[in-house]
């Protein structure tokens, strides 16, 4: 009898962000440039927040994965 695979029910703890992966409540600071059309989709999601950060020239990036 076969068994279910537990790939069927895993859930990704990071996300990659900028060409870097960032886990769940993991921070970085990126350039702008760094932020794409992609990073824009998992804002829009609600898996990434993108802030202004008080060091000139960079964001900040939070992951907010569950």
């Amino acid at each position: 009898m076969a068994r279910k695979s537990p790939l069927l029910s895993a859930q990704p703890d990071s996300v990659s962000v900028g060409g870097q992966m960032l886990r769940k409540g993991q921070s970085r600071l990126l350039d702008p440039q760094a932020i794409g059309p992609r990073e824009r989709r998992l804002e829009k999601q609600g898996k990434i927040a993108i802030y202004p950060s008080n060091t000139t020239g960079k964001v900040q990036v939070l992951c907010k994965l569950r």
